[in-house]
């Protein structure tokens, strides 16, 4: 199997490795985990990723409707995961107008790096070059 498909599905795995652990933490709030701050959806979007270039064309590399189902369910991916470290960044900001300290969690973290993996993986599935 070529490398970039090979990444993409990893990063799904990773991705959904990340909705067991805590995405935010505050005080006043307490630990948010992946299902209640709705991670399900670019895990989703990055698994729909993972199962196109799995059940696709063998070629050198992703052309055609594979690559565009696949960029398109990455592309999702990205702005969702974006989406969430914002709501993060803004409970950060709404604890410490309350007196109290919040963090981001390992699985907030984990989702990013898997997005990433995923926009690196779908880059290097549609590159001839890099196969």
């Amino acid at each position: 199997m070529q490398r970039g498909r090979v990444i993409l599905v990893l990063a799904a795995l990773a991705a959904t490795g990340s909705l067991t652990l805590p995405f935010f933490s505050a005080a006043t709030l307490g630990t948010v985990s992946g299902a209640t701050a709705h991670a399900t959806l670019p895990v989703l979007a990055l698994a729909c990723a993972a199962a196109v270039v799995l059940a696709g064309d063998r070629r050198e590399s992703l052309v055609g409707l594979p690559a565009i189902a696949t960029a398109a369910a990455v592309t999702l991916a990205v702005l969702l995961t974006g989406s969430l470290l914002i709501d993060a960044e803004l409970a950060t900001r709404d604890a410490a107008a309350l007196g109290s300290r919040g963090s981001f969690g390992s699985g907030l973290w984990l989702l990013t790096g898997a997005t990433v993996l995923g926009v690196t993986g779908l880059i290097w599935a549609m590159s001839r070059r890099l196969s």
